[in-house]
């Protein structure tokens, strides 16, 4: 299997974040994917259309990294509903891939980003455009770019064995902790490589 594509996901059951760097064309793709609840009460017939819109944008031999759940912080949803729209997500994304999606916690996408893993929600969109250059139209899309970036940075490390040319050393030290929390999912996607 020869990685096509790293996608970095921000769950919302109102509007979640989407983002797919290519590694062919090597460009990215960014979008929200949203729900309206007045629309569409169900619960689960809404994580069902955020997971279908997702598997769309996908192609089989993505890697998918995923924000990990944040029940404190809330954006609308409960901790209930964000369970069941994590579970519904991750399955269809591990069924479209045959990998389960790679969780990163919003600490080290903060730590990643500027190396303050307890930098303000609304200060994160500033750090990414002074480090990235880049813009997005909303957080959620902002959050998914950098879980993409911290996925392709631990791709990188994963297929040559060292740290992206020129990361900070508060990357490198994120990226050390989440090689070894990675470890067996990377290996398991080696060994599909080799066999591929």
């Amino acid at each position: 299997m020869k990685v096509t594509g790293v996608v970095g996901l921000d769950l919302s059951l109102t509007c979640t974040g989407f983002c797919r760097f290519d590694l062919h064309r090597l460009d990215h793709v960014m979008c929200p994917i949203t729900t309206n609840v007045k629309q569409e009460p169900s619960v689960i017939k809404r994580a069902v259309a955020i997971a279908k819109a997702i598997r769309a944008l996908i192609c089989v031999d993505d890697v998918v990294f995923v924000e990990d759940y944040a029940f404190g912080i809330g954006k609308g949803s409960t901790g209930v509903t964000l369970g069941e729209l994590g579970g519904i997500v991750k399955a269809v994304m591990m069924a479209r891939t045959g990998f389960e999606p790679l969780t990163v916690n919003i600490s080290e996408v903060r730590k990643f980003l500027c190396g303050d893993g307890g930098l303000k929600k609304d200060m994160i969109p500033r750090e990414v455009m002074k480090r990235y250059k880049v813009e997005p139209k909303t957080h959620d899309e902002c959050v998914a770019f950098m879980v993409a970036k911290v996925g392709m940075a631990v791709m990188e490390f994963h297929a040559t064995g060292l740290p992206p040319d020129g990361a900070p050393q508060f990357q490198i030290q994120v990226l050390g902790q989440l090689m070894k929390k990675f470890d067996a999912c990377l290996q398991a996607l080696a060994k599909k490589a080799a066999t591929a």
